[in-house]
């Protein structure tokens, strides 16, 4: 079974055999093993990012897992750590959970984020701002 993801399964372009040409052309993919020709190409299955799962904490409940790992630390100083840091425009830690198709291609076109889009964090967000934190109070003792 063969995977693909919307964006590349829209940029995939057959070419008949015998008609490749190596030096000119489109950017190839290449398929190593036994390929089984068929007549039309079916999509089996779409599978969508649930993004609560690959972010699972709220704002409010990546300040409390922080400052279980840094009781001195304070919300103020995990919002001050997210925003020094960009970490709400950084993937590998945050993205907005869009209310409604609108607001997230607006953003996709221009970068608009509408007032009160929440940000959802992953795991590695709090690995980073205790980090930063702990950091920090080393810094000043």
């Amino acid at each position: 079974m063969l995977v693909l993801d919307d964006d590349l399964a829209g940029k995939v372009k057959f070419v008949k055999e015998g008609e490749f040409k190596e030096k000119e052309g489109a950017p190839t993919l290449k398929l190593v093993g036994d390929v089984v020709p068929v007549d039309k190409v079916e999509v089996i299955q779409r599978v969508k990012e649930n993004l609560t799962r690959s972010y699972p904490y709220s704002a409010m409940e990546l300040a409390d897992e922080v400052i279980k790992q840094v009781p001195e630390a304070s919300k103020q100083n995990v919002w001050s750590c997210i925003a020094e840091n960009d970490l709400k425009n950084n993937p590998d830690y945050s993205v907005y959970n869009f209310r409604n198709k609108k607001q997230e291609d607006a953003f996709k076109k221009d970068g608009t984020i509408p007032v009160a889009t929440p940000s959802i964090y992953n795991h590695k967000a709090i690995e980073f701002i205790v980090n930063v934190l702990r950091s920090e109070k080393t810094e000043k003792t």
